[in-house]
């Protein structure tokens, strides 16, 4: 999928992560077959809602590597929206994250809801009745799960993982 924006595309990569190695490398080039130029690339310190408000039409790549955790939480009150997941190795994906000009809420769109939950039979099988699926999942060391879900009704869905003792994280766009 290609992406017209007048901006160009911009690779967050963390500076804990090399820069010589082969999923930087593979990501730098799928970007730049994507738009047919290089990244811009942000490290360090990264808020992503800042970033959206100054670059409105940017699309940011975003990596997720493997044994990773709570990667969706610099979502939470922006207006972004992940678009697109492109694997770049056995280990990284990147996260098309483009910045969200609607930011209405509307019950037509499926959104993305986070929360950390204690990975039960029983979450799991009440979980389809309040409407959602779950769209990914990240095991944590204290033996809670970072999930990731798609839904309609975000009332409906923060008050069931509140009322099952679980933790509702927010919204981190749509789908």
């Amino acid at each position: 999928m290609s992406y017209k924006t007048p901006c160009s595309p911009v690779l967050f990569w963390p500076k804990s992560r090399a820069r010589d190695t082969d999923p930087y490398q593979s990501a730098r080039r799928t970007i730049a077959d994507q738009h047919g130029e290089m990244p811009r690339v942000e490290s360090g310190d990264f808020d992503m809602a800042e970033f959206f408000k100054a670059n409105s039409d940017a699309v940011l790549y975003y990596p997720v590597f493997s044994n990773s955790c709570g990667w969706w939480g610099e979502l939470l009150g922006g207006s972004a929206k992940i678009c697109e997941k492109i694997s770049v190795s056995k280990d990284c994906q990147l996260m098309v994250i483009v910045g969200d000009k609607k930011q209405e809420a509307s019950d037509k769109k499926t959104q993305l809801f986070a929360a950390e939950i204690y990975p039960t039979n029983q979450f799991f099988k009440k979980v389809a009745a309040v409407g959602v699926t779950v769209s990914d999942m990240l095991a944590t060391e204290s033996g809670t799960i970072l999930a990731l879900f798609s839904g309609k009704n975000q009332s409906k869905f923060q008050n069931f993982i509140e009322s099952t003792g679980n933790f509702y994280l927010g919204c981190v766009g749509h789908c």
